[in-house]
């Protein structure tokens, strides 16, 4: 939640740090995860620099699939949360993986870090996503991080299993449209979007219809690339809004 003072409260789950409040998630009593009184729900917004402390205010939070994500008055994110993807623009430091091949990488980020990943475009009106995050700028321009296998970044250039080049990004990838966006959602290896005169596309890996392309049993699941949602059931309507989830779709359409 994020109050009228720029204060950002959490509550709930926090076992993947997406509370950002505390890095002993297994001990830490109930009532530090959820409270009436909002007392310990408050994530500290404040930063150390080589000479000083200094606090931030926030401005808009985002929160999905074990993250959440907050931008502040300093024109900087933070995320806190799972990162096992980079989805939070907070790059995963490789070198932990031991010389035995064990993975020792710690890929929680416990409390509110600097993501900067996210500094190059100024301000997201939506962040949505789990293991990749689909971003809107207020620009209508639709960029996406993290995993993409299954082509769920919409790029369209990720091979199968054995590419190691282009299975994540750690970095914003922009996803190309010809008219502007007003609208995203993403679930697990799945994306929609939709624009401004009533259309929507969709794209990631189709398991159970849930892109409303009608995809028939013997096509092709994975769509590498937004492909437009076209279906006789939206003749003569205008799609306004949609929710994606892991199996399934929402669409809200008004008829023309």
């Amino acid at each position: 939640m994020l109050d009228e003072k720029g204060s950002i409260l959490t509550f709930g789950d926090g076992e993947m740090g997406q509370l950002g409040r505390s890095s002993r998630t297994k001990t830490i009593r109930s009532k530090f995860m959820c409270d009436e009184s909002g007392e310990h729900l408050v994530v500290p917004l404040r930063f150390k620099t080589k000479s000083k402390f200094y606090d931030v205010t926030a401005k808009n939070v985002f929160a999905s699939g074990f993250w959440t994500i907050v931008h502040c008055d300093d024109g900087k994110y933070y995320a806190f949360g799972l990162n096992n993807f980079s989805q939070l623009g907070i790059s995963v430091d490789e070198a932990d993986v031991g010389p035995d091949g064990q993975d020792n990488r710690e890929l929680r980020v416990f409390l509110p870090t600097e993501a900067p990943a996210f500094g190059a475009v100024d301000n997201f009106v939506q962040i949505e996503g789990v293991q990749h995050v689909v971003l809107l700028d207020n620009d209508g321009k639709v960029f996406a991080m993290g995993k993409n296998t299954d082509n769920a970044l919409g790029l369209g250039n990720w091979t199968g299993n054995e590419d190691r080049d282009h299975w994540k990004y750690d970095s914003l990838q922009k996803i190309e449209f010809d008219t502007k966006i007003v609208g995203v959602s993403a679930k697990l290896a799945t994306s929609i979007a939709w624009t401004e005169n009533g259309k929507a596309f969709a794209w990631g890996f189709d398991t159970t219809g849930q892109l409303g392309l009608g995809l028939k049993e013997e096509d092709e699941k994975m769509v590498s690339t937004p492909e437009e949602i076209s279906s006789a059931h939206l003749e003569d309507f205008s799609i306004i809004g949609a929710s994606i989830s892991d199996q399934h779709t929402l669409i809200l359409a008004k008829k023309n």
